[in-house]
C-alpha cells in the first residue's frame, strides 16, 4: 500500500525560476533607472546654472565695454573730488579690459 504523502512529494508545484528572475530583473532595472535619473538631474541643473552664470558675465562685459567710454571722464573727475570717487575709479578702471 502506497503512502498518500509520497505522491504529494513527487508532484510538488514547480519552482518558477523564470518568474522570480523576471521580477528581480525588473526591480533591478527600476532601481538603476532611478539612480541614473537622480544623477542626470543633478548634472543638468549644474549645467544650467553654469551656463546662466557665463551668459551673465558676457552680458556684463558687453555692457561695460559699451558704456565705459561715457563714464570714464566722470570717474576721473570723481577721483579728484573725493575718496569715494577714487575707490570707485580704482574698482571700475579695469572693467573695459574684460
Amino acid at each position: 500500500m502506497a503512502n498518500p504523502n509520497s505522491e504529494k512529494l513527487l508532484h510538488r508545484p514547480d519552482f518558477s525560476v523564470c518568474r522570480y528572475f523576471s521580477v528581480a530583473s525588473l526591480i533591478g532595472i527600476i532601481i538603476a533607472a532611478l539612480v541614473f535619473m537622480y544623477f542626470f538631474r543633478i548634472a543638468s541643473i549644474q549645467d544650467l546654472v553654469d551656463g546662466g552664470e557665463e551668459e551673465n558675465i558676457a552680458i556684463t562685459r558687453a555692457l561695460v565695454n559699451n558704456i565705459w567710454p561715457d563714464f570714464e571722464p566722470f570717474m576721473k573727475q570723481a577721483k579728484k573730488c573725493s575718496m569715494i570717487g577714487s575707490i570707485m575709479a580704482k574698482n571700475f578702471a579695469g572693467l573695459w579690459l574684460l
